[in-house]
């Protein structure tokens, strides 16, 4: 079934209780129209008994909010050039594998306490690219969606651009993000990630990763009060570019098991921020990063310092002994 408008001319038009559309078939599409008066109620209390784990409890709160579009077990489903405006979510995938959100422009409500998400994916691995998500609470959620894309969209304002729990094997590439409080955030240990080619700015954190054996690469983070958080297990952080942040970058781990390289940490108000745990030597095989030109003096021009660099702080000294 194909449910098509003229584009936003044609509006489908809510009584302002509950959700609008409500999708329960395989390989539906719903394209070229407006959508208006959602429901005001951004999550639901569990009905089940206490007690339910948290984990639940969220996907029952988050998933049966009320939403512009619910897809609930309708895989291979398709929401394309859709424009929707709503106090709570814009489209819940919940149960619904394969689908397609393409060319959404979803407007939420003007404070993220206010708002709900632009999309949520629960449970099924979707596709969500092309498309912008303005203020609301985050731009997309994805919990238990392990396998999703989520490309080439702009988010501004709002809690989270991208929020990812428990979702592992998913590529966040290419989005936008300005004016939220984190960029990208990954939650609750998840795995084999790849969080590439985003470009965060003004925001207050820009890429918050956790986990293991995932890639945080070529992302550009500028303008932001951190910029890039080494966490996790493994994970590889390399050729991000890291410019002008209030802090650079920003350690929490106490074990430095991660792989820090080729990025480029240039203009911040500090380098590095570490909180706890050991000296991290981020290098291998004299390889580094790039951490903006050392305070010394080329008189002549010639490319080289006029004498050796020699620190003698307490923390200079040390890194002056150690390799990177």
């Amino acid at each position: 079934l194909t449910v098509a408008g003229s584009g936003t001319d044609t509006v489908l038009r809510g009584d302002g209780n509950g959700s609008v559309v409500h999708v329960r078939a395989d390989r539906v599409a719903l394209r070229d129209l407006r959508i208006e008066g959602v429901g005001d109620v951004g999550s639901r209390r569990s009905d089940r008994p206490a007690p339910v784990d948290w984990d639940t409890n969220v996907q029952l709160a988050y998933g049966y909010g009320d939403a512009a579009v619910v897809l609930d077990g309708s895989n291979g489903s398709v929401v394309s050039n859709v424009a929707i405006d709503t106090d709570a979510s814009g489209v819940v995938v919940r149960g619904s594998d394969r689908s397609v959100l393409d060319n959404l422009t979803v407007r939420g409500a003007p404070t993220p306490r206010e708002g709900f998400m632009g999309a949520i994916l629960i449970g099924g691995r979707s596709v969500v690219q092309d498309s912008t998500f303005v203020d609301g609470r985050d731009g997309v959620y994805a919990h238990r969606a392990d396998g999703s894309v989520i490309r080439d969209n702009r988010m501004t304002g709002g809690r989270y651009g991208v929020h990812e729990m428990y979702t592992s094997h998913t590529l966040v590439a290419d989005n936008v993000v300005r004016g939220t409080l984190t960029g990208v955030i990954v939650m609750t240990q998840p795995t084999d990630n790849v969080v590439v080619g985003n470009d965060v700015r003004t925001s207050e954190y820009g890429v918050v990763p956790a986990g293991r054996d995932s890639l945080y690469a070529n992302n550009v983070l500028v303008d932001n009060g951190y910029g890039l958080q080494v966490s996790g297990d493994g994970n590889a952080f390399v050729d991000n570019a890291v410019v002008g942040n209030d802090v650079g970058v920003r350690t929490t781990d106490i074990l430095p098991s991660s792989w820090v390289l080729r990025n480029d940490v240039v203009g911040n108000g500090e380098r590095v921020e570490s909180e706890i745990g050991p000296l991290r030597t981020w290098s291998h095989r004299g390889v580094g990063n790039y951490w903006g030109p050392l305070p010394l003096v080329d008189a002549d021009g010639d490319g080289v310092y006029d004498r050796g660099y020699q620190p003698t702080g307490a923390v200079d000294s040390r890194l002056g002994e150690t390799p990177g």
